[in-house]
C-alpha cells in the first residue's frame, strides 16, 4: 500500500484518494482513505502507461488479501517493458509539494552515518511496553510518529543503526545485537517475548513506527499538543469526539480485546470524550510510576475515579 501511494504520488503529484492530500491534516486524510476509492483520473491525465497504471492500482488494494504480494510484485509486466526503462522521471519541483526540501540538493543528499543511542535506558522502555495494552500501544505509536524533538532525532539514529542492512526494520537478531551492544545478557524466551511484544503486526520484523512507540518517553505524552494531535487522529468521524465503533474499525478487532473497549466506553455512549481521553493519556504518562511502581494503573481504575464509582 505505502509503495502504491509513493508511485501514484510520483507520477501524478497527488494522493491517491484526495487532490488535497498535501493541504489536510492527518485525521481528515485517514477519513479520506477509508471512505473514499483511488481515483484513477489523475493517472490518465499524467498519461501514465497501463502497464504502470495496473501496477499502481493493484499496489493500492484496500483489502489487503486481493492486494499483489511483494513476489508478485517484483515480476510485474510493468517492469519487462520498454516503457518502465523509457518512462520520463518527474521534476524534482513537481514532487516538492510532499518533501520539506527547498533545493535539489537537498532533496538527493544522502544521510549522513548516525551514532548509536542504544543504552539500557531504551532496553528498560522496551521492556516497560510489555505493560501496554493495544489501545495505548497505538496511542504511542501516533504520538511518536508525530513529535519533532531532540529524542525523536535520537532514537532515529539508534534504529538507523541498528538497522545495518538498510532495509527499514529490525528483525529480532538486529534487537540482540543491540542488547548485546550494552551488555546485557538475555535469554532466548525473553528475546523472543519482547520481539514479538513490539511487533505489534505481527510482521515478523519490528518496523520504524513500532520502534517509536517502544522506546519513546512516555512523559512526552502529556503535553496539550501531544493530546490533541492523537485525539483528533483518531477522530476519523470528524465530530469532537472518538467514536469506539471508528476506533475499532481503525485498530482492527483482533488489536481490541472487549475488556478494553468496555472501559473505554465510560459514559456507555459509544463515545470517548476529550476529558477521558486526556486522563488516560496523562495516566500513561507517567509510565510506572502509578500503582506504587507495580505497572500501569488499569483502565479500570481510571474509568471509576472519572465516573466517581
Amino acid at each position: 500500500w505505502s509503495l502504491g501511494v509513493m508511485l501514484y504520488s510520483i507520477f501524478t503529484d497527488q494522493h491517491p484518494c484526495t487532490a488535497r492530500g498535501h493541504a489536510i491534516g492527518n485525521a481528515q486524510l485517514l477519513k479520506k482513505i477509508l471512505h473514499s476509492s483511488v481515483r484513477t483520473g489523475p493517472l490518465e491525465e499524467a498519461n501514465v502507461p497501463q502497464d504502470a497504471v495496473d501496477f499502481v492500482l493493484k499496489l493500492l488494494k484496500k483489502d489487503a488479501d486481493k492486494r499483489i504480494s511483494a513476489r508478485d510484485a517484483l515480476h510485474h509486466e510493468w517492469f519487462k517493458t520498454s516503457l518502465y526503462h523509457n518512462f520520463s522521471r518527474p521534476k524534482l519541483s513537481s514532487l516538492r509539494s510532499w518533501s520539506s526540501c527547498s533545493t535539489e540538493d537537498e532533496l538527493l543528499e544522502v544521510p549522513r552515518e548516525p551514532s548509536s543511542q542504544f543504552n539500557c535506558s531504551r532496553l528498560e522502555r522496551m521492556q516497560e511496553f510489555r505493560g501496554y495494552n493495544n489501545f495505548e500501544k497505538a496511542v504511542l505509536a501516533v504520538a511518536a510518529h508525530n513529535m519533532e524533538t531532540q529524542e525523536m532525532e535520537e532514537l532515529r539514529e539508534c534504529f538507523m543503526s541498528l538497522d545495518t542492512d538498510g532495509n527499514g526494520s529490525l528483525s529480532k537478531e538486529a534487537i540482540a545485537a543491540g542488547i548485546d551492544s550494552v551488555g546485557v545478557s538475555i535469554p532466548e524466551a525473553d528475546l523472543t517475548e519482547l520481539f514479538e511484544t513490539i511487533n505489534v503486526d505481527g510482521s515478523g520484523k519490528i518496523h520504524y513506527t513500532e520502534w517509536l512507540a517502544a522506546t519513546v518517553t512516555p512523559t512526552l505524552l502529556a503535553s496539550e499538543k501531544t493530546i490533541q494531535h492523537v485525539y483528533d487522529f483518531f477522530d476519523i468521524e470528524q465530530t469532537g469526539v472518538i467514536s469506539l465503533k471508528g476506533l475499532l474499525h481503525l485498530l482492527g478487532d483482533g488489536n481490541m480485546d472487549s475488556a478494553v473497549m468496555e472501559a473505554l466506553d465510560i459514559e456507555g455512549n459509544g463515545k470517548l470524550c476529550k476529558e477521558v481521553f486526556t486522563a488516560l493519556m496523562q495516566r500513561m504518562a507517567q509510565k510506572d510510576n502509578t500503582c506504587g511502581g507495580k505497572g500501569l494503573e488499569p483502565l479500570s481504575i481510571v474509568s471509576d475515579r472519572l465516573t466517581g464509582s
